[in-house]
C-alpha cells in the first residue's frame, strides 16, 4: 500500500516577499472556465508562484499536487488525485477508492468514466493544479488525463504546470476554446515589474535605465 505524503495534496504556502502579478492572475481569472489551463515554462519563471497566488488572491476553491518521480505510477497518481480531491469534499468517489484496494487496477477508461460520473453530483465548480507534471512518463496517466478531458464534468477545470508541453490530445480543446495557455515568455517582467520588486526586495529605487 502506497504511504501517501499529505504535503503534496497542499498548496504551497507564498512567501512575505513576492511580486503580485496582477496582469497574469486576471488572465488567469478570465479563462478560468475553460477545461484546461497550461502553464509552461523552465524552471525558475515563477509558474507554481503564480497559480499560488491566483487561487489564494480570488479565494478558489482548488485541490493541488505537487508531482515528482515517485508519482509515476498510474496507481500512486490516482492515489493523491482522489485524496486531493477528497480533501475538499471528504468522502468523495468511495467507488475509485475500493478500485485501489485491488490487486490490479481495472482500465484506465473504467477508472475515468467512475471518477466523471461521480465529479457530476460536486455543486461547486474547483480547480485542481497538477505541478511539476514534466516527471510523469506512464502512459496511463496521459490516457486517464486525455479521457477526462474529453467529456470532463462542468465543475472540475484543470491546471498543469509543467517544464515541458505534455504529451496529451489538446486539438479538440484548441478547436473548441477550451484550453488556455501560458509560456515563459508570458512570465518575464516587464521593466516596471522590476522596478517594483527591486523596491520590495532591497526597499530601494532603481531607474528605468539602469534597469
Amino acid at each position: 500500500m502506497t504511504v501517501l505524503l499529505k504535503t503534496r495534496i497542499s498548496r504551497p504556502k507564498l512567501g512575505a516577499q513576492l511580486l503580485y502579478r496582477d496582469a497574469l492572475i486576471q488572465r488567469l481569472e478570465y479563462n478560468s472556465s475553460k477545461r484546461l489551463i497550461l502553464i509552461l515554462a523552465a524552471s525558475g519563471f515563477g509558474k507554481t508562484t503564480l497559480v499560488s497566488q491566483w487561487l489564494e488572491s480570488k479565494a478558489r476553491k482548488h485541490a493541488w499536487i505537487s508531482l515528482d518521480k515517485d508519482c509515476n505510477h498510474f496507481s500512486t497518481f490516482l492515489s493523491y488525485f482522489v485524496h486531493a480531491i477528497d480533501k475538499i469534499s471528504p468522502g468523495f468517489s468511495k467507488n475509485i477508492q475500493r478500485y485501489l484496494n485491488f490487486q490490479k487496477l481495472p482500465e484506465v477508461d473504467e477508472i475515468t468514466a467512475t471518477l466523471t460520473n461521480e465529479l457530476i453530483d460536486f455543486q461547486e465548480h474547483f480547480i485542481l493544479v497538477l505541478d511539476d507534471y514534466q516527471w510523469v512518463n506512464d502512459l496511463r496517466i496521459h490516457h486517464f488525463l486525455d479521457e477526462l478531458l474529453k467529456y470532463p464534468p462542468s465543475i472540475l477545470h484543470l491546471v498543469i504546470i509543467s517544464r515541458r508541453d505534455p504529451p496529451l490530445i489538446l486539438g479538440r480543446m484548441r478547436l473548441y476554446d477550451q484550453m488556455h495557455l501560458i509560456r515563459g515568455k508570458d512570465l518575464i517582467f516587464g521593466v516596471d515589474e522590476i522596478l517594483e520588486l527591486n523596491r520590495i526586495i532591497n526597499k530601494r529605487e532603481l531607474s528605468p535605465e539602469l534597469v
